[in-house]
């Protein structure tokens, strides 16, 4: 696939790989994102797999701080 074809240009290249859900959490945590769980809803209506046990992790401290 495309993607696993990309990681592997990334690794060659010595580039870090940021996923979705990174990027996601970076955008809630600067304050672009009013809600990190809203958002990786909307990223997993679109098709997109999220894996729930790192969604959880990531979603329970986001929700401590409201």
């Amino acid at each position: 696939s495309d993607l696993k074809a990309a990681r592997r240009a990334a690794r060659a290249l010595q580039v870090p790989i940021t996923g979705t859900l990174r990027v996601l959490l970076a955008a809630a945590q600067s304050g672009l994102l009013p809600s990190l769980k809203v958002a990786i809803e909307v990223v997993k209506r679109c098709g997109l797999y999220v894996d729930p046990a790192i969604a959880s992790q990531l979603i329970a401290p986001q929700m401590d701080a409201h």
